[in-house]
């Protein structure tokens, strides 16, 4: 207890302040990291008032209206919104970056399909006109006929030709009963020219598993 009162003592709060600012740069979830914001600026306030340097002190009480201001408006948000459990595991598995507004108006974009062994779910070199995301499920990707990974929960198919409009690189095929949801892509380009800041966000999400594909494929490679 001693050891913790000595750290709070108001030469440390910079320490604390800054501590906060730094690991909110692993946080996802936008409200906890206005929250940490509100902390870290209340610790500069009583830092520069010990010090009696009050020009920080005036702009961190801004700052802390400011996030304020948005945690309250994002609280009332999500009371409003109701999402269903495929929608609500979803959202906190794979875009949790996103507002509860911002992730209602993209998963309402979608459809919800299920599908059995065997379906063929994009055809090499054939022009692809929507993007999967994987809910639940396992596929197999093929190129010239040869399997060179497997997909599970959370992966997306038909990013590329959703990035970059190509037809699709490899023949993947369901392996067993698969829950996905679905973008149809013009639609969803569309959405996003009107939606820029959910353009970046879902860019880093597909960012992420196109990274998490290349690292399984070295894998699959090495097992051969």
């Amino acid at each position: 207890m001693d050891l913790f009162l000595s750290f709070i003592v108001p030469d440390n709060l910079a320490h604390v302040a800054y501590a906060l600012i730094a690991f909110s740069f692993v946080v996802k979830d936008i409200l906890f990291l206005r929250t940490l914001s509100i902390i870290a600026s209340v610790s500069f306030i009583m830092f520069f008032v010990h010090r009696e340097t009050f020009i920080p002190v005036y702009w961190n009480i801004g700052f802390i209206t400011v996030n304020v201001y948005h945690i309250i408006h994002l609280v009332s948000e999500r009371k409003g919104i109701k999402f269903n459990e495929y929608e609500e595991e979803l959202y906190h598995s794979i875009f949790p970056m996103f507002s509860h507004v911002e992730f209602m108006k993209l998963i309402r974009l979608a459809e919800w399909k299920v599908v059995l062994p065997g379906e063929t779910l994009t055809q090499q070199d054939e022009e692809q006109n929507q993007m999967i995301l994987l809910y639940h499920g396992r596929a197999s990707v093929e190129v010239a006929g040869r399997k060179v990974a497997e997909l599970k929960d959370g992966a997306f198919i038909g990013e590329m030709a959703f990035l970059t409009g190509e037809s699709a690189s490899a023949t993947v095929v369901v392996e067993e009963e698969t829950r996905y949801v679905a973008w149809e892509i013009t639609k969803l380009k569309s959405f996003l020219i009107r939606n820029p800041s959910l353009r970046f966000g879902l860019q880093g999400v597909i960012g992420q598993d196109l990274s998490k594909k290349l690292r399984g494929m070295d894998e699959h490679q090495e097992e051969q």
